[in-house]
């Protein structure tokens, strides 16, 4: 008894829209009525439908179920003497037709699978190819992939037209649009009102250094407008991997990007087209928040990471003697625990000591002593002229990114004019480059405004009293375990002005004050009086013309002291030990202090209280300005505390 061959209906259209005509329901129909009137066994196990795939680039082949098809050919899975069944030839590739041959065709013959098409009704059995059915298939194929060749093209034409139409008449080019704008009736986008208050929200938190995981969890419990659910998500709710979309997408500034798929990629085409979409944030916004998005990315801190924001100087804050990071140890309240600073290496015994420096005295010795700390710029509902300040910084900050991305574009029209030998297309370029020149230089002549205007604004705000006040507050609101956005904008702030805050847990890591103790009491003799005298008043001078701002001078400092009240005190082995004595201390705990480094270049020693170490401190100047002052330890009462 022969077995009846079991046929295969392959069935594909190219766009998901097909669905919802005649195209499933035609071919379905067209290949039961096949298998009845031929009395075939048509299969129903495997569902053979790719919705939504090219054959014109043979992503059903790749990705469909024509591939899974030919996988279960190969395997053994469907058996020799099967046909599988298409409307036309069309359906199964468009490829042209040495790749369908290769790639389909001569791989189902070799398994002893025959073709079947409807229109026009051929069979095409393994070997076929002796017999004049032959050409006809050849023919079939190749008209296939020439007419997806020229809808290729129309289609491809009618996209630059209305590419040019955009750019030049603002004409919309698809309804496709960002989740938060819509088309009205006159063809035009316009945003709803709701959501754009939430994406200005959006960039507001961003820019103030809330991270994207906080602003997610902020949006889903007070948003007034939630996107719509995209596919494959079930309900509604913001996602942080769509929050970093719109950070980081231009049409919040009205701008559209064209794009084109290259070799199966999605690549930009042509320049950026302006006002194509209405404006929700200002461009020096966006673009300080693209500068501050980079910042993260290539910095020192990581993205992402958030916590509580325990640590303030997470990402800056570094151990001097290894040059390792310092990780937030929480020991618990006081007065029973406390928050230290902790080398990482050092915890681990690499390279460094487990040394620690109590985080409190760190907060309170940067937050009260760093001039660049504006706390109205982290603090909640800022004044008037705060509120300028910051808007001014964010016009610089965006201004800054606009100048890197102009010569950015002059950079790439410069090697496009001179890979360019077609002389219109090069004079076309030159135009362009003269237009991002003249460009760039307005762009140079605003920034240069901002920062005029950002000088008169701080110094009309600038006062030390109101500085100090608001320092308290500001240190007062980051000890509430829930302050985590208070401690997040004020992270961020901190990297504005900051490089690294280097910290010396137990005084300078080596003797590195320089030392005379070898030539005044370790064997050799003492200098005549009237050496003294000279050196006396030589230590003196150097030390008021140097301001005193040199630690590691600081024995001669303690010389030069002792020197104005007695001579004889310089050759007193007593005094020399209480020289030794405070230069131990400056290399213990006793002697901690933090060097901060800023990113105009300047660099600070500020001291805890209690230590012995030398630095500077700010303090009142006549008038409301901030001047900083030498401090070094107080050598009477450490004379009186060593004798006692």
């Amino acid at each position: 008894m022969t077995k009846i061959p079991c046929v295969y209906s392959y069935i594909r259209f190219s766009t998901l829209e097909q669905r919802l005509g005649d195209s499933e329901r035609r071919q379905v129909d067209r290949a039961e009525s096949f298998a009845l009137r031929k009395g075939l066994q048509l299969d129903s196990e495997l569902n053979l439908i790719d919705a939504g795939k090219s054959a014109f680039h043979g992503h059903h082949r790749t990705e469909g179920k024509l591939g899974d098809f030919l996988s279960a050919v190969e395997s053994g899975k469907v058996s020799r003497g099967s046909i599988l069944l298409v409307e036309n030839i069309d359906r199964l590739s468009r490829e042209g037709a040495l790749s369908t041959l290769k790639d389909i065709i001569f791989k189902l013959w070799d398994q002893g699978i025959t073709l079947q098409t409807l229109s026009p009704e051929e069979t095409y059995e393994p070997n076929c190819n002796d017999s004049g059915k032959w050409m006809g298939l050849l023919f079939c194929m190749q008209r296939a992939q020439e007419e997806s060749q020229r809808k290729s093209d129309l289609i491809r034409a009618s996209r630059d037209r209305g590419r040019v139409l955009a750019r030049e008449q603002k004409k919309i080019l698809t309804s496709r649009a960002p989740a938060w704008m819509y088309v009205d009736d006159q063809k035009t986008f316009q945003a709803i009102p709701e959501a754009a208050d939430v994406v200005r929200l959006i960039f507001d938190l961003r820019l103030k250094g809330v991270s994207v995981r906080a602003i997610e969890k902020r949006l889903n419990g007070t948003s007034a407008w939630t996107p719509p659910p995209r596919k494959n998500q079930k309900t509604r709710g913001w996602r942080a991997s769509y929050i970093k979309k719109i950070l980081s997408n231009p049409a919040v500034i009205g701008i559209y990007q064209p794009h084109r798929k290259i070799e199966g990629k999605r690549e930009p085409i042509g320049d950026p087209i302006s006002d194509y979409y209405p404006v929700v944030i200002a461009s020096e916004v966006f673009n300080a928040v693209q500068q501050q998005l980079a910042a993260n990315k290539f910095g020192n801190g990581k993205a992402g990471r958030t916590g509580k924001a325990g640590n303030i100087f997470r990402g800056i804050v570094k151990c001097a003697y290894c040059s390792g990071p310092m990780r937030l140890d929480d020991k618990g309240k006081p007065p029973k625990g406390r928050k230290y600073l902790v080398c990482y290496n050092g915890e681990r015994n690499e390279r460094c000591k487990p040394v620690r420096i109590r985080y409190d005295e760190c907060v309170d010795v940067v937050l009260n002593q760093c001039y660049k700390l504006a706390p109205d710029r982290v603090l909640p509902n800022p004044d008037e002229q705060a509120q300028k300040c910051d808007s001014l910084r964010t016009r610089l900050a965006g201004g800054a990114t606009e100048l890197s991305n102009i010569d950015r574009r002059l950079n790439n029209l410069g090697d496009q004019i001179a890979e360019e030998d077609d002389k219109a297309i090069r004079r076309r370029l030159r135009n362009k480059m003269l237009e991002l020149q003249s460009h760039k230089q307005e762009t140079e002549e605003t920034c240069r405004r901002n920062e005029r205007e950002l000088k008169k604004a701080m110094h009309i705000q600038q006062s030390f009293e109101r500085w100090k006040r608001d320092i308290a507050t500001l240190r007062h609101g980051i000890d509430d375990d829930e302050a985590i956005e208070l401690r997040m904008r004020l992270q961020s702030h901190l990297k504005e002005f900051i490089e690294t805050i280097e910290v010396f847990s137990v005084g300078f890591k080596r003797q590195s004050d320089r030392s005379s103790m070898a030539a005044m009491g370790h064997g050799q003799a003492a200098p005549e009086k009237n050496d003294t005298q000279t050196k006396r008043n030589r230590r003196s001078t150097k030390w008021k013309q140097r301001g005193q701002d040199k630690s590691d001078d600081f024995e001669e400092y303690i010389d030069a002291v002792a020197a104005e009240h007695s001579a004889e005190l310089l050759r007193d082995s007593g005094f020399r030990k209480f020289v030794k004595h405070v230069m131990d201390l400056r290399m213990s705990r006793q002697g901690r202090f933090l060097r901060v480094k800023f990113k105009t270049g300047r660099c600070l020693d500020l001291v805890p209280p209690g230590s012995v170490a030398t630095g500077q401190y700010a303090t009142k100047r006549r008038g409301r300005s901030i001047e900083w002052r030498f401090t070094s330890p107080d050598l009477d009462k450490l004379w009186k505390a060593y004798l006692a």
